[in-house]
């Protein structure tokens, strides 16, 4: 009798603290309230196991939005003790790892999710890009041929992505385009992959077809309203537009997806520094 009203209490607070989730796009004011939501839902007594291994799972996502990773990755954990042994927990965990700078754990936890849903095309792209992140490029691509083989490249377009940006950063140039250009013809609104070909042509000396494909990249970006625009749209814009800057010496609109990106929190003044003097960035950024 006494425990049941606790059991109610935890449920509403898991449900006001989705819905906060749901809402994390617009502030991270929201995702401050799903913490508080979720973590004074967590300290009632009693709670149900399945429903503390949910909050605990809910608010480690809230938890990397904040940047904060370890504290991510230990409810992630506390989640999977629970019992909630689902593979989206372990690819979270994956994450949170990887920003805590935990990169072998990562590593164990996304192929543990592989092993639980071998047919999920998104695990193996995040392992890709794992591997990319931390500079294991050849494995990047061993797995994307792997992968490939195994399902046909029309299935995994993320898998020439990554498998581009490997050979990309091995100065694989022309192997690097070829996919590229794959993934463009299974998606001719992939403006990732455009700006990718553009750095690839850059780098390889070809100006006249890397300003083609910058350009190309940002129209398709500009299609989209900038309220919508993701992490990585901004990415690729401030790249684009930087590389365009580099061969054309005329100012555009460079500037302004900087202070837009930086605004909403999108990168840091240091991942700008660092974008500008790498050029490409891995899907996974």
């Amino acid at each position: 009798m006494y425990i049941m009203p606790f059991y109610i209490s935890i449920k509403r607070n898991i449900e006001i603290g989705e819905r906060y989730l749901d809402a994390a796009f617009d502030s991270d004011a929201n995702l401050e309230r799903a913490v508080k939501v979720l973590s004074a839902g967590l300290s009632i007594p009693f709670p149900s196991p399945g429903q503390a291994a949910r909050a605990y799972n809910d608010r480690g996502l809230a938890l990397l939005l904040l940047d904060r990773p370890q504290e991510a990755v230990d409810d992630f954990t506390r989640a999977l003790s629970g019992g909630m042994k689902h593979q989206n927990v372990y690819q979270s965990r994956a994450t949170a790892h990887l920003q805590a700078g935990n990169p072998d754990q990562a590593l164990e936890d996304i192929t543990r999710a592989i092993e639980l849903a071998p047919g999920n095309n998104g695990l193996y792209e995040h392992k890709a890009g794992i591997f990319n992140d931390t500079g294991r490029y050849n494995d990047a691509i061993d797995l994307a041929m792997e992968v490939m083989s195994q399902y046909g490249w029309l299935r995994t377009p993320g898998m020439l992505s990554a498998r581009a940006f490997a050979h990309l950063k091995l100065g694989n140039y022309k192997e690097s385009i070829k996919d590229e250009q794959q993934a463009v013809r299974w998606d001719t609104n992939d403006a990732h992959a455009s700006v990718q070909i553009g750095y690839a042509y850059e780098v390889s000396g070809s100006n006249r077809r890397a300003k083609k494909h910058y350009e190309h990249g940002l129209k398709i970006l500009e299609r989209i309203q900038s309220d919508q625009w993701t992490k990585l749209d901004y990415i690729d814009a401030i790249s684009a537009s930087f590389g365009l800057q580099e061969l054309t010496g005329k100012p555009n609109s460079l500037e302004q997806y900087e202070s837009e990106a930086l605004q909403k929190g999108f990168i840091t003044q240091p991942e700008l520094i660092s974008l500008k003097n790498t050029g490409a960035i891995p899907k996974s950024f």
